[in-house]
């Protein structure tokens, strides 16, 4: 049994399995080249579907196409060439069996220090082993006052920590970046966000080496609280309840809004919009005074304190929101028998 066959065993690949989209041309991802000249005519509509369904990201139809190709037996020159592409599906493969995600760890004994690591794992039966070029590490830091002023910061660095990553199976490799410090200074809090782009490399499997495009990894965020605000975390409809209150005042509605759990944050925003919507015709001034919390928990700055802006983002919101869930299937009720 050959390799390619072997890898898809081992995946549990079959033809109709969906693939995910990579952009850019075949050739940066490892296909060899060949001139155009020397691909026989009968076999060019063949070899042109195949090239258009690995480049958008449709690999069930790209190993269907290709599985096609090889059953004619086509010149020797051509099998090498559609050999290219097939390592182009297996590397695909093997990146989606990766869960690279970064984490922010609190450094013992220090209240300032943090540590960032990558984690991971994959769920292969045998060792897996990424190479890639330095990837580049994005920090993004949003912090707030009691008042609602607000600062915003972004760095990057680069780390040669993924040149080579050894991935052990039901295991998670744990790979240092760098330590870091997030000072609060004058902040009730900082909210931050770690992002690493990783290079097109390779990944190793069974010895063999597969094209690696730009494996994902997912983000780390983290909130760093002043010292003195209490450690239990708010419900967002307690934010919700004080937003239309009698009397609001800055420094316990932006407590309230950063002592909002990450994971929750998604769930505020959708109590607040219709808040925010009816305080937009009733009490465009409430808005504006509420608008601090709506930055923070939105992650935007963009509609400032102007009432009808952070409507019209609500809306958006919604929209978008509308627009991803999926379409409901339409149940057509089967044609009646002929009689």
């Amino acid at each position: 049994m050959d390799f390619p066959h072997r890898l898809l065993a081992v995946l549990g690949l079959a033809a109709g399995l969906a693939g995910c989209a990579a952009d850019g041309d075949v050739a940066s991802q490892g296909a060899p080249a060949v001139e155009r000249e020397r691909i026989p005519p009968d076999f060019v509509p063949a070899f042109d579907a195949l090239q258009a369904a690995v480049e958008a990201g449709d690999d069930a139809l790209a190993r269907r196409i290709l599985a096609g190709i090889l059953l004619r037996r086509p010149p020797a020159h051509l099998v090498e060439f559609a050999r290219g592409y097939e390592r182009i599906l297996d590397g695909r493969a093997l990146v989606r069996s990766l869960e690279l995600r970064l984490a922010s760890e609190e450094v013992e004994g220090s209240a300032l220090d943090y540590r960032l690591v990558l984690l991971a794992s994959h769920d292969l039966p045998r060792p897996v082993s990424l190479h890639l070029p330095p990837g580049t590490l994005v920090h993004a830091t949003f912090a707030m006052d009691a008042v609602g002023n607000e600062s915003k910061r972004a760095t990057s660095h680069t780390t040669s920590a993924v040149e080579e990553v050894v991935i052990e199976p039901d295991g998670e490799a744990r790979i240092p970046l760098l330590n870091y410090e997030l000072p609060l200074g004058g902040a009730l809090a900082v909210r931050e966000r770690w992002t690493l782009e990783l290079r097109s490399g390779e990944i190793r499997f069974d010895e063999e080496g597969f094209p690696a495009r730009e494996p994902p990894v997912a983000p780390a965020e983290r909130i760093r609280r002043a010292p003195y605000l209490p450690r239990a975390a708010v419900e967002p409809a307690e934010l919700v309840r004080y937003a239309q209150g009698e009397k609001v005042y800055a420094p316990p509605l932006i407590e309230r809004a950063v002592r909002i759990t990450i994971a929750r944050r998604d769930e505020a925003l959708d109590l607040l919009a219709p808040v925010a919507e009816r305080l937009e015709e009733e009490d465009p001034d409430r808005l504006e005074s509420i608008a601090p919390a709506l930055r923070w928990l939105a992650h935007t700055a963009r509609p400032g304190n102007q009432p009808g802006a952070w409507a019209s983002w609500f809306r958006a919101r919604r929209a978008r929101q509308l627009a991803d869930q999926p379409r409901p299937k339409l149940d057509v009720p089967a044609e009646p028998a002929a009689e």
